[in-house]
């Protein structure tokens, strides 16, 4: 009897935690919806996204909601526990896919695990596996401050003269959003076709 009820009382407490953590997870998803929620109705049947650095696909759950008609391919270097969506394994500096294959890509919080150099040579290929007039959205720590997980801040004046390098991709909008003592902001950029571009179109 005194077993039943420890595995009662453990069976409760656990269902308890699991409620305050989906409390807690649907707070921050509803205070980080607003970073995705300039995002451009379709413009095909089917719009083809891909979340690089996606984690446990926290952002991609939103993204699929914005864009009802998406279907999303999942990249991160690590495999998560469960995931229902399409997902690839790799490193973002790597990037397996095909040249012009997608309608739109989200890179959120990643970037700043990366030097200058580095991040120079990741968004040429992004920009490389976009299709033209596809949408590229960035999101990440509006500080200038590093810490173990931002080992290279990106304020947003400095990222977007980095991106100033990219002609290619124009910034359409900017949303900032203060969270806490973490304020974040998404870039939204969309590729155009140059004529002189020579990326192996």
């Amino acid at each position: 009897m005194f077993l039943y009820k420890c595995l009662a009382i453990c069976f409760k407490i656990s269902n308890q935690v699991k409620k305050e953590e989906q409390i807690i997870w649907k707070t921050r998803e509803n205070r980080l919806r607003p970073l995705l929620g300039k995002l451009q109705p379709p413009q095909r049947n089917v719009e083809l996204w891909a979340d690089l650095g996606s984690g446990s696909g926290f952002f991609t759950r939103i993204l699929k909601e914005q864009i009802s008609n998406a279907i999303v391919i999942q990249f991160d270097i690590r495999l998560p526990h469960s995931h229902k969506d399409l997902f690839v394994l790799g490193d973002i500096r790597f990037l397996p896919f095909r040249t012009i294959s997608f309608d739109g890509i989200l890179c959120s919080q990643v970037m700043h695990y990366f030097s200058q150099n580095e991040r120079k040579k990741i968004l040429h290929q992004i920009t490389k596996v976009l299709k033209p007039n596809g949408f590229l959205v960035l999101i990440e720590y509006n500080t200038s401050r590093n810490a173990s997980w931002i080992p290279y801040p990106l304020p947003l004046n400095d990222f977007s003269k980095e991106l100033s390098l990219f002609p290619e991709l124009t910034i359409s909008e900017i949303v900032e959003a203060d969270l806490n003592y973490r304020p974040k902001y998404a870039l939204y950029l969309k590729k155009t076709f140059l004529k002189n571009q020579n990326d192996g179109f």
